[in-house]
């Protein structure tokens, strides 16, 4: 093989590898997920769709050897995903044509990214920003009776029970509050859903009047999609069975 010859092959060889490194850009089925991982030890990270049977792998996205990673993901219809790092994982709410960008840490994966490219992606993170802010709140209340080794717990039984009260008062109207200020997004979906003290926030055995609200956004910009059904549904079963439940005590 002649010297110009090898030349031109190893040209070519470098633009297909050039190619095949780039993640292709997005069109109206699919958006594009990119970043870092700093300190990761796996060799790869999943994607998971949330939907109406629960989380469904819906791709396994290989890290490099510093942790990069990029990929191209189909999506039939708007939904919400999860991405885990081993045990870990944070919620995206992405559009079509996007390109997010994270970057994180493997040691806190969920509470140390960052994320920008996805406006709704991002609406998540504020959201799971707070929710950190409550739990360290709630874990240095906890702490605060270990730690003093308190002897007689019902001389601050009651400041507790009005702070925890507070507590969750606070976090009734912040997501009552995120779910009127950005109504007809899935991000609803997950401040609905929210829980404090292992207990939701929202029952719909006195609070169907907020999924309701939630369905009522929805339904105006997403009305066939299937979280939107699914909320529908869940409501009109719920619904039923307290109709059934008041005939009965008539």
């Amino acid at each position: 093989m002649s010297k110009l010859s090898k030349q031109i092959l190893t040209i070519a060889i470098a633009l297909l590898a050039f190619g095949c490194s780039k993640t292709k850009t997005p069109d109206e089925t699919s958006f594009a997920i990119s970043g870092t991982i700093q300190g990761a030890d796996s060799p790869y990270i999943i994607l998971s769709e949330i939907g109406k049977t629960g989380f469904t792998p819906a791709d396994t996205i290989a890290l490099d050897k510093k942790g990069n990673f990029s990929h191209l993901v189909k999506m039939s219809e708007p939904t919400l995903y999860s991405l885990s790092y081993k045990d870990d994982y944070i919620t995206l709410c992405p559009k079509v044509k996007e390109q997010i960008q994270i970057k994180s840490t493997a040691a806190d994966f969920s509470g140390s990214y960052s994320i920008s490219g996805s406006a709704e992606s991002e609406l998540l993170k504020q959201m799971n920003n707070h929710t950190s802010q409550i739990r360290q709140t709630l874990k240095a209340m906890s702490d605060y009776l270990k730690v003093n080794n308190i002897d007689n717990l019902d001389s601050v039984k009651h400041v507790f029970l009005q702070r925890l009260n507070e507590i969750h008062a606070q976090e009734v109207a912040y997501s009552e509050d995120f779910i009127r200020k950005h109504s007809g997004s899935l991000t609803t979906l997950i401040a609905l859903y929210r829980t404090f003290e292992g207990r939701p926030l929202f029952d719909y055995r006195s609070d169907l009047s907020m999924y309701k609200e939630v369905l009522e956004g929805l339904n105006k910009t997403l009305p066939n999609n299937q979280h939107t059904l699914i909320l529908k549904n869940f409501i009109e079963q719920k619904q039923q069975q307290q109709n059934e439940h008041l005939a009965q005590q008539e």
